[in-house]
């Protein structure tokens, strides 16, 4: 790696973030309350079908944290803050800095590729660089999240009579809420609500809770903080319907046909005081306990750092805007608020968080023992300790043998934190991953070879006429939110690697035909492998350039 080269680019974008810091007319708080309303009407717009408006947000979604970082500072800290209106101005303000901050966080990947080995930079004349990823295979990470967007689709269409009973009450709601809504102080959103509004927005974030990342995370009872991993989430449960509730009102009061800027409308503030004690009543829960609650999901001096410094990382759901003051942001409301809050619990309470991880093993092996529920499946409801000669050689997560065909199948259960696109945390989750998976298959390859049917009946407490029919094993990888990586390693063949969502999937989507169903899905993971797909999309990769104020940095595939 050239580390004089990296080093200029790194200074470069240092230089760009200084520039960019002053570029604001006004203070750093109403610069954060402008990006926030903007991303949001981002948002709305998705919602409404404009193709162009997606493609822009996602470059704000890449940008949010580098754009919040800039203006992040201890005038945040201040008793209250000014109420004003979007212009156009603003607007293009907001709009144009998110968007150059989604390319300044694309460099940041990029610098980290180059960091972790995955492509190598050259500089050239009038500060313009090249990075050359010589057919090291990328993109593999994007091919396994979109495994989450199929789930995602799958529940809602095993709900579909909800959705369909939502529709049909979503008339005389939307009708109540035409009385309830009015424009606030000539630009802002003001209504009033009822009981059959907040109850239909909270039955609505329920069933959008239970269709994010890391809501199955942990049992309700692991304790974090000393409160239950299911308060967590009763409570966000309940504020997403507030957030949901307000954009409601927002698209309502847009349908009226009067000119209003839905910037504006989408603006969305309280006193933290009161978001603690509506959250309190509603949950007949402490204040103190509240607040608890609504801290793990805010953005604040405390924490930004550690947010703000990934790219298209969890956007917070709310920002502490003054000291007493909390703005809302719809965009984290709706992508991914569980993620934040389980990273926030994870920096708080480290100690609590190393404690749960061993519940999970138990979540994820009783998932996929419902996937083989019928009676010629034996399966073992419990981690298998491997040991040769009395010492522990490794574990077993999850066992099934088919007695019909004599077909045993022994899993490695990997539960791991997503990682983003922070190359950091990617290096760190391959690196543990691979090593520990790697390991496992040469303990149990190395461990099974010549064992007889009656060693391994004893081996696993069974009686040997148990195993008298036995004739292979086969291995398997399964991760919860990962299971291969971008670069030039490639899983050890003799295992079948995969992904929670991407078995679910396959499934689902397959009917197998064979006599032998762990042999199917063995042979169907191997075959439907991301890092397969990543080599037949990286062929049609164009070159790329991101274009900057002072400087180029040209993207090189150069995949055959």
């Amino acid at each position: 790696m050239d580390n004089s080269t990296v080093n200029e680019l790194e200074a470069l974008l240092q230089e760009d973030l200084s520039r960019l810091s002053k570029t604001w007319p006004g203070n750093n708080q109403t610069a954060i309350i402008q990006l926030i309303r903007i991303m949001d009407y981002y948002l709305l717009s998705r919602i409404f079908g404009d193709k162009e408006a997606a493609k822009r947000h996602k470059y704000h979604c890449y940008g949010w944290g580098i754009a919040l970082n800039i203006f992040f500072d201890e005038k945040i800290d201040s008793e209250s803050f000014s109420l004003f209106p979007n212009n156009d101005d603003f607007f293009m303000w907001a709009d144009s800095l998110l968007y150059y901050c989604g390319q300044l966080g694309l460099v940041k990947l990029v610098i980290d590729h180059i960091k972790t080995g995955l492509g190598r930079i050259e500089k050239h004349n009038n500060n313009k660089f090249t990075i050359h990823y010589d057919n090291k295979i990328i993109g593999v990470e994007g091919i396994e999240i979109k495994e989450f967007f199929w789930l995602n689709n799958y529940l809602t269409q095993m709900n579909s009579n909800y959705y369909d009973s939502i529709a049909v009450l979503a008339k005389d709601i939307h009708e109540s809420m035409k009385e309830n809504v009015y424009i606030w102080r000539n630009y802002f959103l003001g209504y009033n609500t009822t009981h059959e509004i907040d109850r239909f927005y909270l039955d609505l974030s329920k069933f959008e809770l239970q269709k994010t990342i890391g809501f199955d995370s942990f049992p309700p009872n692991t304790l974090f903080g000393g409160l239950p991993f299911e308060l967590y989430l009763d409570a966000l449960c309940i504020l997403k319907s507030f957030s949901l509730r307000h954009v409601g009102f927002v698209t309502n009061q847009l349908a009226k046909g009067i000119k209003v800027d839905s910037a504006n409308l989408l603006q969305h503030f309280m006193l933290k005081s009161d978001i603690v004690f509506y959250l309190s009543q509603a949950m007949k829960i402490d204040s103190v306990i509240a607040e608890k609650i609504i801290d793990m999901l805010t953005l604040n001096d405390l924490n930004k750092d550690h947010f703000c410094s990934k790219v298209d990382g969890a956007i917070p759901p709310f920002i502490e805007i003054s000291r007493h003051h909390i703005l809302f942001s719809h965009s984290g409301f709706k992508a991914q608020p569980v993620l934040f809050m389980l990273n926030e619990l994870r920096r708080r309470y480290q100690k609590d968080w190393d404690r749960a991880l061993d519940k999970r093993e138990e979540i994820f092996r009783a998932e996929l023992y419902s996937l083989f529920s019928e009676e010629r499946f034996i399966k073992i409801n419990r981690p298998i300790v491997i040991k040769v000669l009395g010492k522990v050689l490794t574990d077993i997560d999850g066992f099934i043998y088919d007695k019909e065909t004599g077909t045993l199948a022994l899993f490695q259960l990997k539960w791991q934190e997503p990682f983003a696109n922070s190359m950091v945390e990617r290096r760190s989750r391959k690196k543990n991953f691979e090593k520990e998976s790697n390991h496992w298959i040469m303990s149990i390859s190395n461990w099974l070879v010549n064992k007889s049917n009656d060693e391994l009946a004893a081996s696993f407490g069974f009686k040997n006429n148990d195993f008298k029919d036995y004739t292979r094993s086969l291995l398997f990888i399964i991760g919860r939110n990962f299971a291969h990586f971008s670069g030039d390693d490639f899983p050890d063949e003799r295992a079948a690697w995969g992904m929670w969502p991407q078995l679910l999937r396959l499934m689902n989507e397959n009917i197998c035909t064979e006599d032998n169903l762990l042999s199917w899905l063995f042979n169907l993971l191997k075959k439907d492998s991301p890092v397969e797909k990543a080599k037949e999309s990286n062929r049609n990769l164009k070159d790329h350039i991101i274009e900057l104020k002072d400087y180029q940095v040209f993207i090189n595939w150069a995949h055959e």
